[in-house]
């Protein structure tokens, strides 16, 4: 008879941390992993739960990471990164029977963040459990918490935090009528955590955290600001003032609008250009409409053309006090620049629809966090008319304007086809009125700065549109 004989081999992987003074490395089983991280943010050590450690510098603070789970451990992860992002240390795929956690974790001087994620969405408290999580120093929680969804990012300092860095070389630009551009360099490193405050006349006016530039809105038409920087780190440590900048704003030209509006609307009528249609002028009832939308949307936590009292976007604009003939609105979440927001739209045929409808001859828009509103309409003294196409079609074939193309010192644009009574007006892509007049002969002198621009002429009761190139 033969034997068969079944050999077993065992395999056991063993995991040795990089440094010399290290405790005995443990062998790996199902237990949940601990990394450590050196100063080049490469794991030094790799623990299970029961042999925690990090390494330890000859200056350094114990703090006590506790985490108290609910039925769902294997949701659950966690990291500590210093103020430049560097992961200190981290913890996750615990089993669902993992016993909570304890760990001391040794500091140096600094800002940490600690950070926790939640796969599910739920946090730790309180559907499935009462879990929490603290970071402790000397039993005094320096950061705590239960309840939140996905993930919760806190704050803390060991020790003396690094002082601020002093801004330095401030500048404005786009100085509108309500807003002006601010921008400066530094001397330090800036981080996530790093708060600018924008001081006019010795009062904090703005605050921005871990970026060297911001544009301040709300101002006042014509008025002169003298504006300053100063940084502040966490613990509230605050840098020198940087220089101070005086600027005035200009007149109300604008209408008082954003620039950031401003420039939605030129992309606005830029498309519209393309497609043939008229400029839509901003109307400031319309745009109270749009904002009073997106605060409601952000305050109640909703997305949806109906408001939290029900109201519809025809209810919001006739409550500004605006009477419409016609009315429409788009909305968007989650974009973070004008550019984004618009090719958004313009991607989707409903909103397209509504940006490029000869329907309509206002809009008001606003942006709120990232919530985003576009209220279009045509005043009732405007209804449409109900002027025959074919007519139109023919005064648009007799009236002619060329060249459509300036550039260098060209100023004139010749017009054939037209009558004594024919009147006409010159709009940027904004909206406003360059040039306006009735026609005089068979030239017209327009002095105009490079862009495009849109020239509606009247002949006959008729509205003709021709568009113009200033290069």
């Amino acid at each position: 008879m033969k034997k068969i004989i079944l050999f077993v081999f065992v395999w056991t992987s063993i995991i040795y941390a990089k440094h010399a003074d290290s405790p005995t490395p443990g062998i790996f089983g199902n237990s949940e992993n601990k990394a450590i991280y050196d100063e080049t943010g490469n794991v030094s050590e790799i623990s299970n739960r029961n042999n925690f450690t990090n390494s330890t510098t000859a200056s350094c603070t114990e703090v006590v990471v506790a985490i108290v789970f609910d039925r769902y451990a294997s949701d659950i992860s966690w990291k500590i990164e210093r103020e430049n992002g560097q992961v200190v240390v981290s913890g996750s795929s615990y089993q669902n029977s993992a016993p909570d956690v304890s760990e001391n974790v040794c500091l140096e001087d600094g800002i940490y963040t600690f950070i926790i994620n939640d796969s599910y969405g739920d946090g730790l408290c309180c559907s499935y459990g009462q879990g929490s999580y603290a970071v402790s120093l000397n039993g005094t929680a320096l950061v705590s918490g239960s309840s939140f969804t996905s993930s919760e990012s806190k704050s803390f300092t060991i020790g003396k935090a690094s002082p601020p860095p002093t801004p330095l070389n401030l500048v404005g630009s786009d100085i509108t009528s309500n807003s002006v551009r601010l921008s400066w360099e530094t001397q330090g490193e800036v981080t996530n955590l790093t708060t600018f405050d924008v001081y006019h006349n010795n009062e904090v006016v703005k605050s921005i955290k871990g970026s060297k530039a911001v544009t301040l809105d709300g101002l006042t038409p014509e008025t002169a600001y003298s504006l300053s920087i100063r940084a502040k780190n966490v613990q509230g440590d605050l840098s020198e003032f940087s220089n101070t900048i005086s600027i005035t704003t200009l007149k109300g030209t604008d209408g008082g609008f954003s620039k950031e509006m401003l420039d939605l609307l030129k992309l606005v009528n830029q498309a519209r250009a393309a497609d043939g249609k008229q400029p839509l002028k901003m109307n400031a009832k319309l745009v109270a409409a749009a904002e009073f939308h997106a605060n409601d949307m952000k305050n109640n936590n909703f997305f949806s053309h109906t408001g939290s009292n029900g109201s519809s976007v025809s209810n919001r604009v006739q409550n500004q006090g605006y009477s419409w003939s016609r009315v429409a609105e788009n909305i968007a979440n989650g974009q973070r620049t004008v550019q984004e927001v618009h090719n958004t739209w313009m991607n989707s045929s409903g909103h397209r629809g509504n940006i490029l409808s000869a329907n309509y001859t206002e809009i008001g828009m606003a942006r709120v966090a990232n919530l985003w509103v576009q209220v279009f309409a045509r005043p009732l003294s405007s209804a449409l008319s109900q002027d025959n196409s074919i007519a139109v079609s023919k005064v648009s074939r007799q009236l002619k304007m060329y060249p459509s193309l300036l550039s260098g010192d060209q100023n004139q644009i010749n017009i054939v086809g037209h009558n004594a009574n024919t009147v006409y007006k010159v709009h940027n892509m904004t909206g406003r009125i360059i040039h306006q007049g009735k026609i005089n002969g068979n030239t017209l002198e327009v002095n105009l700065s490079p862009g495009m621009y849109l020239v509606n002429f009247v002949m006959d009761g008729k509205t003709i549109t021709k568009r113009l190139v200033k290069k």
